[in-house]
């Protein structure tokens, strides 16, 4: 134990000389860029310090500063060796330890060499928070905005265009600045600085750069925004028109609040007051965090019929969110990018699910999912410092990708859903087809058995004439003779039968009946009955029954 304790002190001690032993090293080898940085006196500045692939001499933000106003801190005459060196940057631990009034004046001396001599610099504006006018050699040169010792007047801007700035000769010149923000906590919250700080670089290549990078980012601006809002306004039509596709729905305020989004990237681009610029950045946040929701949902609508439990979780969140970035609480950019973090994975979550249940076109969504979901990390990385890059690049593919693999998804579902609407309508049709012949052939029955039936009603209605006039053949009276008791009875086995009797009393009281049977029954047998009747009362006169047969037989015969 003991052994084992001198070793590993040992080993402690050596690790710990080794580590001074390299920082020492480090601060001499330093030290001469460290003296001309924190130096206020003078800041040496040549054609090397632009050799980089930005071509920036980047100047120190250790300024000598005093607070109030006077014209003649501007000149070169002013002696301020007793000025205290102070950071532009006004971050909140600085302005702890500055005498800070909402205005006063910043001064620095730089030392061109004779490689600066004449050549025309850019002075760059790295960030500037308030007002100021700028001052080489205690003659003015630009304004930025509208300096006034007033709060009221003072008019904050920034436009981050670089301006054209020479030196004559190789002497120190002095650049001083007189500088105002009055209400300096906003931009201490949302930016972590109120104040400014310059850079000088090569006029000519940053004013290309300004104008191609300004040209580049506002067509593309204006193409992303165009396309958002066409996918929004065609989705959220579909929607209007079929509302039971709620993804469309979903989708359409998706890209609506993407629009939304870009519109908030443009205006930025174009605002030159602060202050207007920390309204915009906030709206920027708060719609980032409402898409990022509605990503969400919309995720959520692949593959879920009804909207799951959990999102409320997400909206309450987002909800919070907002607030705690409008209200700038403090710690909320954590806040912020953790619900983003946990939006992120619960979509890749939702999305594992539906590659599980091999939904048809899901890799189309899922590599739109996975490229966004990835483009979210990356800008989370560039605000947690992690990673270097351009958000806004990050959010244009990422978005672009996104939103052009939800549109062929949905567009390929509809399309889907309409080759399966045509194929029922097809069957529909074919269907329908057989249902009209079939009613056609129903009809066509229906009426043959309407005639058939008037067919039969109007025979019936002829036999039952035939009937009646059979039966009014018959005698209506039954002769009365002391000698015989008639009675007779017929029923026929159709509507006309052939049955026949008859009675016929001469003068002199002789009776002659007749019974017939014709072959047969209706129509036919009941003519045959109706011209034996005839025959009969004609011929009933004959004292001959022979002769009245023969007679009848002979009329019978006639009539075939």
């Amino acid at each position: 134990m003991v052994i084992r304790f001198f070793f590993s002190g040992r080993c402690f001690l050596l690790r710990l000389a080794a580590g001074i032993f390299t920082a020492c090293v480090l601060l001499v080898l330093a030290y001469p860029l460290l003296a001309r940085q924190l130096s206020a006196d003078t800041f040496k500045i040549s054609e090397q310090d632009m050799e980089n692939q930005e071509r920036i001499i980047y100047i120190t933000d250790q300024w000598k500063f005093q607070s109030g106003d006077n014209p003649a801190w501007s000149g070169t005459e002013f002696d301020d060796s007793e000025w205290p060196v102070v950071s532009t940057f006004l971050s909140e631990s600085d302005l702890a330890f500055m005498d800070w009034e909402g205005h006063g004046w910043f001064r620095i001396s730089l030392q061109p060499d004779s490689s600066l001599v004449n050549v025309p610099l850019a002075l760059l504006i790295d960030s500037h928070y308030g007002a100021s006018e700028i001052y080489l050699d205690g003659v003015q040169l630009y304004s930025l905005g509208e300096f006034s010792l007033v709060e009221e007047r003072t008019v904050p801007y920034a436009d981050y265009m670089p301006r054209a700035i020479v030196f004559r000769d190789t002497e120190p010149h002095l650049l001083s600045v007189r500088f105002a923000n009055h209400d300096p906590d906003p931009f201490l919250e949302m930016y972590g600085s109120a104040g400014f700080r310059f850079h000088l670089g090569d006029l000519e290549y940053h004013y290309n750069q300004k104008f191609s990078s300004f040209s580049e980012r506002t067509v593309w601006q204006m193409f992303t925004l165009g396309g958002l809002i066409a996918f929004s306004l065609i989705h959220l039509l579909l929607y209007f028109f079929y509302p039971g596709e709620n993804r469309n729905l979903y989708f359409g305020l998706f890209t609506g609040f993407l629009a939304l989004l870009t519109y908030t990237f443009v205006k930025l681009g174009s605002i030159y007051s602060p202050a207007d610029a920390i309204l915009f950045l906030k709206l920027g946040q708060i719609i980032w965090i409402v898409t990022i929701i509605y990503a969400l949902r919309f995720t959520y609508s692949l593959l879920y019929l009804h909207r799951p439990a959990q999102f409320q979780i997400f909206v309450a969140g987002g909800a919070a969110v907002s607030l705690a970035v409008w209200f700038h609480v403090p710690g909320f950019e954590l806040f912020r990018e953790l619900i983003v973090l946990v939006s992120v994975l619960e979509m890749l979550r939702v999305l594992l699910k539906i590659f599980k249940k091999k939904e048809s076109g899901a890799w189309i969504i899922g590599a739109g999912l996975l490229c966004f979901l990835v483009a979210i990390v990356y800008n989370m990385g560039i605000n947690m410092n992690l990673v270097t890059g351009d958000i806004i690049l990050g959010n244009y593919l990422g978005s672009g990708i996104l939103i052009l693999s939800m549109s062929v998804f949905l567009s390929r579902d509809f399309a889907l859903t309409q080759r399966k609407l045509e194929h029922k309508l097809s069957e529909v049709q074919e269907l329908s087809r057989r249902t009209l012949e079939q009613e056609k052939l129903n009809r066509e029955k229906e009426l043959e058995k309407k005639l058939l039936e008037a067919e039969n009603e109007r025979k019936s209605n002829e036999l039952e004439e035939a009937r009646a006039l059979q039966l009014t053949m018959l005698p209506k009276k039954l002769p009365d003779t002391g000698e015989w008791d008639i009675s007779v009875f017929m029923e026929t086995a159709t509507e006309v039968g052939g049955d026949y009797y008859d009675f016929n009393v001469s003068k002199d009281g002789c009776m002659t009946i007749v019974v017939g049977d014709a072959t047969g029954h209706g129509m036919k047998a009941g003519i045959m009955v109706a011209t034996a009747k005839s025959y009969f009362h004609t011929l009933a006169g004959e004292d001959d029954l022979l002769t009245i047969l023969r007679r009848m037989s002979s009329g019978f015969r006639n009539l075939d």
